[in-house]
């Protein structure tokens, strides 16, 4: 894992990866922007905020963006942290593992003090399509292609032991890819939520709207690894797989642009939240330290990272989706959410079922079959045994001739 480029400490949770289009298109351009937001609030209402956002190409701006916003409260035992990267997608070497990603936590040990928070990072590619990159076609030729985005990382609900009423809790992950053409409509190629929500006598449970995938989410209970809290839910993303369809005129330049966003909220007296996406930078376990001590800390850092190591869990939704299309190249990043992933192929041409098929000349069987006794005459009468055995055929049978 590459370290981490900011103060705090690393924490490989999750991961975030890009496919790209065709090996040998031209990315004509690269643009992106990252930022971050919190607001505090109490039974008065909201009582303070934070936040700061970087875009590329801007001024003196360069990759890495890395924004962060931070409010605590350390005398009432209350925290909360959001952090969001862009990085440059391609680098010397490949693919470079850091390009999205988004750590948020919260958490709040005093009893009027809770805190919401949102941040987003997103990526605007320019593409040439060239004939040799789509199997030949023909320039203004309109080809299908198909993307793909991987995810890979946690979602986490926790609560201290005397709380039993999770409602207000949520955890909202939003994917969109959006197709854009000059003199044309910005075309979403996909868009897909997962949703966690708390409830009454500590439910926690999760649901996804458009195209967010279900098979593979893992749901985790922690809770007996750290004796200080009732509820410690973790939801796993072990490298879901987004697939999604939409076509591009060969020759003609086109934009794909990939957001991700991640809004939360916890609730007061001892209810946290994590969501941990892209290149890890350790949020999580500033905002724990802060409100829990260091010990606590590193308790709940060792779970996460074990549990996405190998998830202990049952599947969050029993239904499983179909499987997705073999994987092509990855272009992005490692460590924690996967952003977009986007993989210019040529759709294979299936031949349909022809029915002549079907009838195409036999093989003759080299051997003749053998002795057949004839075909039996039905009797409306149980039938008794014949006094004489049948004579078989003296001769075998000819082999099926070519039609």
């Amino acid at each position: 894992m590459t370290p981490s480029r900011w103060i705090l400490g690393v924490i490989p949770l999750l991961a975030a990866t890009w496919l790209a289009v065709p090996a040998r298109s031209e990315i004509v351009s690269i643009s992106g922007s990252a930022s971050a937001a919190i607001q505090s609030h109490d039974a008065t209402g909201q009582t303070g905020s934070d936040q700061s956002t970087q875009t590329f190409p801007s001024g003196d701006a360069t990759l890495p963006l890395q924004v962060i916003a931070r409010l605590a409260d350390t005398e009432n035992g209350a925290a909360g942290s959001a952090a969001a990267q862009f990085a440059d997608p391609q680098t010397a070497q490949g693919p470079n593992p850091e390009e999205f990603a988004i750590n948020l936590a919260l958490n709040s040990l005093a009893p009027d003090i809770f805190y919401t928070a949102q941040a987003s990072t997103e990526e605007l590619r320019g593409v040439l399509l060239r004939p040799a990159d789509v199997g030949l076609a023909a320039v203004g030729q309109t080809v299908e292609l198909s993307g793909r985005l991987f995810i890979d990382g946690v979602l986490a609900v926790f609560a201290v032991e005397d709380v039993t009423d999770l409602t207000g809790v949520t955890i909202d992950m939003r994917v969109t890819i959006v197709k854009e053409v000059g003199g044309a409509e910005p075309q979403q190629v996909f868009a897909g939520t997962l949703s966690i929500a708390g409830g009454k006598n500590r439910a926690v449970t999760a649901t996804v709207e458009g195209g967010f995938p279900t098979s593979g989410i893992v749901d985790s209970d922690l809770t007996s690894l750290d004796p200080e809290l009732g509820v410690f839910r973790v939801f796993v993303l072990p490298n879901l797989i987004l697939d999604y369809p939409y076509d591009a005129a060969v020759g003609e330049p086109f934009s794909l642009r990939a957001t991700v966003e991640i809004e939360a909220a916890n609730r007061p007296d001892g209810v946290g939240v994590a969501a941990i996406l892209g290149t890890p930078v350790a949020t999580l376990q500033e905002v724990i330290d802060a409100t829990r001590g260091a010990a606590a800390a590193k308790t709940m850092m060792t779970a996460l990272q074990d549990e996405r190591a190998a998830p202990t869990g049952a599947p969050t939704f029993p239904t499983p989706t179909p499987p997705p299309f073999p994987t092509c190249g990855l272009f992005g990043l490692e460590g924690l959410l996967g952003l977009l992933g986007l993989l210019g192929m040529r759709r294979a041409n299936h031949k349909p079922y022809d029915r002549r098929d079907a009838d195409a000349p036999r093989t003759p069987n080299p051997e003749p079959r053998a002795p057949s006794p004839g075909p039996r005459a039905p009797s409306p009468e149980p039938r008794t045994p014949s006094p004489e055995p049948r004579t078989p055929n003296p001769e075998p049978r000819a082999p099926i001739p070519d039609p």
